[in-house]
């Protein structure tokens, strides 16, 4: 029941479902993971290897070393291995006749430049393809930092519900027993996010959540509890509990 309460009073805030925004993020993340994919490719670096979690980009001139994509957002900058290839011969694949030639030449197929080639020229090379796709991996970091925030908020209210109707923490073990610790809790979980554009979405879901439902309970905040709070705070802005309506005016919540 509370959190249709919660979900009632925060409709106009947020028209679409968390399901739908979690979606929208995802594909938004997908997109951007495209983007960089494509430039490493126009860079040159277009022979693609899965490997443990890792996706590796590598440049058919071994000594212009290979790009190592994490999942998690986490790019760097590598020399080749020794790698042994048939003679390129400016095929995207090869075949089995290809692979035979190594047979009758097999210094042909052994490609060591990756090693041998000087650090202050790996660096240029390392220089020149960031140049290429920085943009597009900060707004790929930026975008997996989205999904994970869109995850979080979603599941805010019915962690929040757990901590307000039951006493369970929103971090670590333990009961919170009272609703002034309860209260005391969420301050301090909106307090500790960071102050960044997904920290502050988190924050104005506890706020809309403190709205809906805690200033509609038994045991709501007060003005004093708040201002001792803000304090003390070290956020860049003071927790409040009022709402700014689209294009409009700070809003006042109507309170017990």
């Amino acid at each position: 029941m509370i959190l249709l309460v919660w979900l009632a009073a925060a409709s106009a805030e947020e028209p679409r479902t968390a399901e739908e925004i979690v979606v929208h993020a995802q594909r938004e993340l997908e997109e951007a993971r495209r983007q960089v994919e494509e430039k490493l490719e126009e860079a040159g670096y277009d022979r693609v290897i899965e490997r443990d979690g890792k996706t590796i980009y590598r440049h058919a001139d071994v000594f212009k070393g290979q790009v190592v994509v994490d999942d998690d957002g986490w790019v760097r900058f590598e020399r080749q291995p020794i790698r042994l290839d048939p003679p390129d011969l400016g095929k995207r694949e090869n075949t089995v006749g290809d692979w035979m030639g190594c047979l009758l030449w097999p210094t042909a197929c052994i490609k060591t430049g990756g090693q041998v080639i000087s650090k202050s020229k790996l660096n240029h090379y390392e220089r020149r393809v960031f140049d290429h796709v920085q943009g597009d991996i900060e707004a790929w970091n930026a975008r997996i930092a989205d999904v994970a925030t869109t995850r979080k908020v979603a599941e805010l209210p019915a962690r929040l519900e757990a901590l307000w109707e039951h006493g369970e923490p929103l971090q670590g073990d333990g009961h919170v027993a009272t609703h002034a610790e309860r209260r005391r809790a969420i301050l301090e979980y909106w307090g500790s996010r960071t102050d960044t554009p997904w920290g502050e979405e988190v924050r104005e879901a506890v706020e809309a959540f403190c709205r809906g439902v805690v200033q509609r309970s038994e045991h709501p905040f007060t003005e004093a509890e708040i201002a001792a709070f803000n304090a003390t705070s070290r956020a860049a802005r003071p927790f409040t509990l009022e709402r700014r309506s689209e294009g409009g005016p700070l809003a006042r919540p109507v309170t017990p």
